[in-house]
């Protein structure tokens, strides 16, 4: 038996461009009343409403604190097990130091009729001026006297010497306390008499078990350039300091909204936060990179997690914010960035964020066109089902095909797969060429071709040759359809012709490049080689 061996390169040219790509939860635990308070002194006063407002003289209150876990109680002579409709019992708190700012806890009662209860919370910043409800639940039930939103709660113990004891499990206040003023009062009707209140000048100072630390971000600077490209990475758009006013805090997450005249969120591929080195301006290769999101933004707000947190101290610390912009942006947009206020920085609890030097606001930057073009060429193994074909060897995606050795009517089927991904609004074309057919140089002897062209590709000859079948079904030039039947094939020309074609933008788009070849007993033995070249154009 005679056996000829055959094998050609593919030699090809690519524009080629490389692109590197590379919540908050909280936990509420279950409600824990305090096996003892600490006692708030409460000065002795007579009533000052009669009625049934005398029933419900406050005659002692109390409070406590776990890591500002917020517990008071008040010990009311005749609680009754029904209350009169419209009856308040409220708690005022004031973190000393910070005059303008009081807290208020408040239950009332709604009437028999529903038996229900307003529960809120408030927080004032005018001394008591106005009041902000910062947690409401309303009509709500008690059970066995209770209630727990898991963030705030009360509980309701009827008697001659009842209480009615509040709490928040969530660290609502927002100055750096280490101690609270207390006083307590009781409301009557819908026009809220006032029918006790103790002390008049509040409390002495109620020690708290450890001090809230706060963070202040500031040092805004807007670093956004009028203009940034399309593929564009590590725009800076920001930078700003962050320090406390005692201890250390963690800061643990960042919020994010996106601004400008973007209306997608994948304009925008990537969001990082960097900690300065110390010399104040930004350089990737010696900042270090303390967040990254891909695909961050989410109806226009990324959720940033820091990894490694930051430890803040009282001494600034620096950092800056940069944009990946997508290479499938729309051109001709802005984008901007934007943090309202001091909600969208995340501290372990019980730390909170100043309120100071918010919002922090860059300005929008106009994205411009930018030409990208990825082409590169995969190989395919053996046995994989490929057009109406299976593969008969392993190929790789560049350099030679080795056909090995053949036999007369023994047709060998190799793949190889062209990867294409363009920003390019027009697309691109590949086209296809030999520099000869496939000859034995010593001999000059050639495997004849298929009779098939790229304009009207046939069905595989029972004579066989050699040629190629394209798997893209919508080619530039009519018919744009003549690959589509499946074991039809072209042979190759001297002259480009076109095998692959879309008229957009594309990413990550595959096109499969069938090679079938097949002799008759006369061939002449040797080596047959010739070379193949790809051509993968756009404009832009």
């Amino acid at each position: 038996m005679k056996y000829l061996f055959i094998s050609f390169s593919i030699i090809f040219l690519i524009f080629f461009f490389v692109n590197y790509f590379n919540d908050q939860v909280e936990f509420i635990s279950a409600l824990s009343w305090p096996v003892s308070y600490d006692t708030v002194s409460i000065d002795s006063q007579t009533d000052k409403a009669t009625g049934a407002a005398d029933e419900h003289e406050i005659h002692e209150g109390q409070a406590t604190d776990t890591f500002h876990n917020i517990f008071v109680r008040l010990k009311i002579e005749k609680v009754p097990s029904i209350l009169l409709t419209d009856t308040a019992y409220q708690v005022f708190f004031n973190p000393p130091g910070y005059d303008l700012a009081w807290y208020r806890f408040r239950l009332k009662y709604k009437g028999s009729l529903t038996n229900k209860y307003d529960l809120q919370l408030f927080r004032s910043i005018d001394n008591q001026t106005t009041w902000t409800p910062i947690e409401s639940c309303l009509d709500i039930a008690l059970t066995e006297g209770e209630y727990n939103s898991g963030t705030l709660g009360i509980k309701k113990t009827d008697g001659p010497l009842g209480y009615i004891a509040f709490y928040t499990k969530k660290t609502y206040v927002e100055e750096p306390a280490s101690s609270f003023n207390y006083y307590f009062s009781t409301y009557f009707g819908a026009g809220e008499t006032q029918g006790d209140r103790a002390p008049n000048a509040g409390t002495a100072p109620d020690s708290l078990t450890d001090s809230i630390d706060q963070v202040t971000a500031g040092l805004f600077t807007n670093l956004a350039p009028n203009e940034v490209s399309q593929g564009q990475a590590n725009v800076r758009m920001t930078r700003f300091a962050l320090s406390t006013n005692a201890n250390t805090v963690e800061w643990t997450a960042l919020k994010i909204d996106k601004r400008g005249t973007s209306t997608k969120d994948t304009d925008i591929e990537g969001v990082k936060i960097w900690k300065d080195n110390g010399d104040g301006s930004f350089e990737a290769n010696s900042d270090m990179m303390v967040a990254e999101a891909i695909n961050a933004f989410v109806n226009s707000v990324a959720s940033i997690t820091l990894n490694p947190s930051q430890i803040l101290t009282t001494i600034n610390a620096y950092y800056f914010i940069t944009y990946d912009i997508n290479w499938f942006s729309d051109p001709d947009v802005t984008v901007g960035l934007y943090i309202g206020n001091k909600t969208y920085f995340t501290v372990s609890s019980p730390d909170n964020v100043n309120t100071a030097n918010f919002p922090l606001e860059t300005g929008n930057s106009k994205i411009t066109p930018a030409s990208y073009l990825s082409f590169h060429i995969s190989g395919v193994k053996a046995n994989v089902n490929i057009e109406g074909e299976t593969t008969n060897l392993s190929v790789g995606g560049a350099g030679w095909i080795d056909f090995g050795s053949l036999l007369p009517y023994d047709p060998i089927v190799v793949v190889q797969r062209l990867n294409i991904t363009t920003n390019s609004k027009t697309g691109y074309l590949i086209t296809i060429q030999e520099d000869r057919n496939l000859t034995n140089l010593k001999t000059q002897d050639t495997i004849p071709d298929v009779s098939g062209t790229n304009i009207a590709p046939s069905a595989w000859p029972a004579s066989g040759g050699f040629g190629y079948h394209t798997s893209d079904d919508s080619l530039k030039k009519t018919p744009i359809d003549r690959f589509s039947p499946d074991n039809t094939y072209a042979a190759l020309t001297s002259l480009p012709e076109e095998i692959s074609y879309h008229n957009a933008s594309v990413k990550g788009e595959v096109t499969s490049v069938v090679y079938k070849i097949e002799i008759g007993p006369t061939q002449t033995i040797g080596e047959y080689s010739n070379i193949i070249t790809y051509i993968c154009t756009t404009n832009f």
